[in-house]
Order: structure tokens, then sequence, then C-alpha cells
């Protein structure tokens, strides 16, 4: 039911439900749609750490979980931590465009301008089109031809 309150654009709904479930049980996918629902509905990452890390602390393997935690610390300024994230998500899915784009982001945000570099090239040679592309294809003429 959380899953469509959110996708109704409804997250104060989904976060009561995510709230009773977790009184029940406490899972790394619950606080993992919490953290979330408070990143991406509420734009509110200080909200969605403390679920974030609650989720890390059950299931510190869990994609998803460290995806929404990398995104976290993006959105809080932490590159640092994102970026080493983000390359261990990459490790171990394969990703599409926009998420090649953010490891790329984040990479450049430390001034990792080799790795950002690949990553633009992983987001570009997928074949998919994303919102970011017009960006990473700037971004990455930028730091091949500096």
């Amino acid at each position: 039911m959380a899953t469509l309150y959110n996708e109704l654009n409804q997250p104060e709904k989904a976060i009561q439900e995510l709230q009773a479930i977790l009184a029940l049980q406490r899972s790394d996918y619950v606080l993992n749609e919490l953290a979330s629902t408070y990143l991406e509905k509420l734009n509110s990452p200080k909200e969605a750490l403390k679920f974030a890390l609650q989720a890390s602390k059950i299931n510190a393997n869990n994609e998803n979980v460290q995806f929404t935690l990398a995104d976290t610390y993006y959105q809080l300024g932490d590159y640092r931590k994102s970026n080493s994230l983000y390359q261990e998500v990459a490790k171990k899915v394969a990703g599409n465009s926009s998420f090649y784009n953010k490891v790329a982001e984040a990479a450049l945000k430390i001034g990792n301008n080799d790795r950002a570099a690949i990553y633009f090239e992983k987001a570009l040679s997928t074949g998919q089109n994303f919102p970011e592309r017009v960006s990473a294809e700037k971004q990455l003429q930028t730091l091949l031809y500096q």
C-alpha cells in the first residue's frame, strides 16, 4: 500500500503505512523505503539519512540500501561518501545510464576526473536515452579536451 501511496504522490500516507509495518517488524526493505520516500518525495535528506543508516546496519550489502544511502549523501553534499557507495553499487549491478551519470557526477564533485570520464562514457554508451544525456555529453567533452 505504501508503494501505491508514493505513486499517487501521497508520501505522508506512505510514511504512515511504512511506520506501521516497521512497528511490527524492522527490515532493511521497509527502512530503505522510508528513506527513499523522505529523499525523493519530501526532499528531506537529513530525515532520509536516519532510515538509510538503520537499513544499512541491518543489511550493509543490499544494493538498494547502498544506492539510497549514496543518493542521500549526494544530496547532503557529502560527495566522498556518495562516490564510495556509488562505486560499490556499480561493482555489483549493471547500471543504467542515469545511474552511471550519477556515479560520474559524484566522482567529478571530488575531483576524480578520470573516473568521472569513464562513467560518463558508460552512461552514453548504453544506448539509452536519459534526461541528463546532453549534460553528460558536455561534461565528457570538457574532461577529454581540457
